[in-house]
């Protein structure tokens, strides 16, 4: 399910075919129909900073160790992503939430290939009246108000 401010989609994941990050995440069906996921948002500032991170663990490693007075000791006092190098590269917080995804559409892949069973389900897609509703309703007293005046 996906909820966006203006609209409700229901989604098997037998009808999803990719996903994807640019500079928004989408889900992409079998039908190519693409539906944004704005829970999700893709912060450049924050994928900027995980591969400044990685970098400067990676320069670190190349050189034996860390500067500063840590002496390799782990200290390393607030500063995530420092064992970036021995761990793998630090990733963004969407970044990892769409791989968890990813991994998710595999596995339910994985499934459906062991068993004959078709993708159950189709897309639906409606309006999210319990948001517009009171969003035009305020929108509507807001002309009111301005108007009296």
């Amino acid at each position: 399910r996906i909820r966006n401010p203006l609209r409700v989609v229901v989604l098997p994941w037998g009808q999803v075919a990719s996903l994807r990050s640019r500079y928004s995440n989408e889900v992409v069906t079998a039908s190519g129909a693409e539906f944004a996921l704005w829970a999700i948002p893709v912060s450049l500032r924050a994928r900027k900073k995980a591969a400044r991170q990685t970098a400067a663990a990676e320069r670190g490693a190349s050189r034996g160790g860390r500067r500063g007075g840590d002496q390799g000791l782990g200290l390393g006092l607030g500063t995530p992503g420092r064992g970036a190098a021995a761990d793998g590269p630090v990733r963004a917080e969407t970044d990892k939430v769409m791989d968890e995804l990813r991994e998710l559409l595999e596995r339910y892949e994985d499934r459906a290939s062991r068993s004959d069973a078709p993708s159950v389900g189709e897309v639906s897609v409606r309006w999210a009246y319990e948001v517009i509703g009171p969003a035009v309703a305020g929108a509507v007293l807001l002309v009111i108000l301005l108007a009296v005046r």
